[in-house]
């Protein structure tokens, strides 16, 4: 399911995590806690990541969180996976982060990235070549109706070609 992680002094980051216990404990580094940041979103915390001196992540709603947090959505008792717009929401409001897209690097050196597409909300995934200027539509992806789905198709397609993901490009 949708999820989002933020590790303590790193950005917060979009992930797929299974809808279990077990999966939920891993990711905090213990026994969860919750807290409800909205009537259907849910973070998850480590319940005893001050008593054991986990550091510092961020502070929300007045509480301050230690140790990795985790965001996600809240059906009646159920986890649930966020909706692409609870989680541009979560990423834009909370955790500040206007840009949601990562970039990949080939052995070639050339540049992958989703952008969006002319007149509005078509994204897709485009590659810019080694002193370009300009950036072009990659064949191999689809057009896209929202940002979340392309960045998953671009993510599985750097993944499947081995790509490397670069930071401050």
């Amino acid at each position: 399911m949708l999820a989002i992680i933020k590790q303590p002094g790193e950005p917060a980051k979009r992930i797929e995590i299974d809808n279990t216990l077990e999966a939920f404990q891993k990711a905090v580094g213990g026994y969860i806690e919750t807290v409800s940041i909205f009537t259907d979103v849910t973070l998850i915390c480590n319940e005893e990541g001050r008593l054991t001196g986990l550091p510092y992540n961020m502070d929300f709603a007045g509480i301050r969180f230690v140790g990795p947090v985790l965001v996600v959505g809240r059906s009646e008792d159920d986890f649930r996976s966020l909706t692409d717009e609870e989680f541009t929401a979560i990423m834009r409001r909370i955790f500040k982060q206007m840009s949601l897209s990562k970039t990949y690097r080939d052995a070639r050196g050339w540049l992958y990235r989703v952008m969006p597409g002319l007149g509005g909300n078509t994204y897709k995934g485009r590659y810019q070549q080694p002193g370009k200027s300009s950036w072009r539509c990659m064949r191999q992806l689809p057009w896209r109706d929202n940002q979340v789905e392309s960045e998953t198709d671009l993510e599985m397609y750097a993944a499947a070609h081995k790509w490397k993901e670069v930071t401050g490009v």
